[in-house]
């Protein structure tokens, strides 16, 4: 979310194509008087690796569009007219090494915002909002019981969503994946899953379809805003 300096908020997404965003966004009630436009439809939102100078949470605005916006301290989006060139393949596999959920994938109604990493952008003490007792709960009572983490495999990437099993037992879901070549193992894959707490345990023997998953590394769950 960013705010120009004609006090427009723009809700900007790489991930999320511009007009059913718009309807998504449509269904809530706002108790205040808000009006959702579209007022660059043929633009794009690119994801960009390292810092543009900017503070996390900082715009760059130009001609009243926020062009850039420092989302983290090593990511940014950038607003980009249609004539810009598609994103690097690279990226996604840069994505998926950091950890960032993206929509459709990790951000999904199957997972809650603390399972895929999202702890931060929650703020539970902003007033009521869709899901908000559910999510306090949660916190409120320990029960959050999968979390985000990286994934890899060999052989060629599986689809996604694909089941993670522990023998019969299904621990997690791989969301997302990119090819990768391993100098030792030849061919294989990176991904995201989200899984069972229990599932992180090195000794099990979590497999896809038959084939072998490892978890490569757990991401820090982060707790939300708002909480003394």
């Amino acid at each position: 979310v960013a705010v120009t300096s004609d006090h427009v908020v723009w809700l900007v997404r790489d991930d999320a194509p511009t007009l059913p965003l718009a309807d998504f966004v449509e269904r809530f009630i706002f108790r205040e008087d808000v009006r959702v436009v579209v007022p660059r439809e043929d633009w794009s939102v690119r994801p960009v690796q390292g810092n543009r100078g900017l503070e996390p949470g900082a715009v760059r605005e130009r001609d009243g569009l926020p062009r850039e916006i420092q989302t983290r301290p090593d990511w940014a989006l950038v607003l980009e007219p249609p004539t810009a060139p598609p994103p690097a393949p690279e990226l996604e596999h840069a994505r998926i090494l950091a950890g960032l959920p993206r929509h459709g994938h990790e951000i999904a109604e199957s997972f809650t915002p603390f399972e895929v990493g999202l702890g931060p952008e929650v703020h539970l003490r902003k007033g009521c909002f869709t899901g908000q007792e559910a999510l306090l709960r949660l916190v409120t009572y320990k029960s959050v019981r999968r979390r985000l983490v990286r994934v890899s495999g060999t052989g060629v990437p599986p689809a996604t969503p694909r089941e993670i099993r522990h023998g019969a037992d299904i621990v997690g879901w791989i969301t997302s994946v990119a090819p990768e070549i391993d100098p030792e193992r030849g061919p294989g894959w990176t991904g995201l899953a989200v899984v069972k707490h229990e599932a992180c345990d090195p000794k099990l023997e979590l497999t896809e379809e038959g084939h072998a998953v490892t978890i490569a590394h757990a991401f820090e769950m982060l707790p939300p805003l708002g909480l003394s």
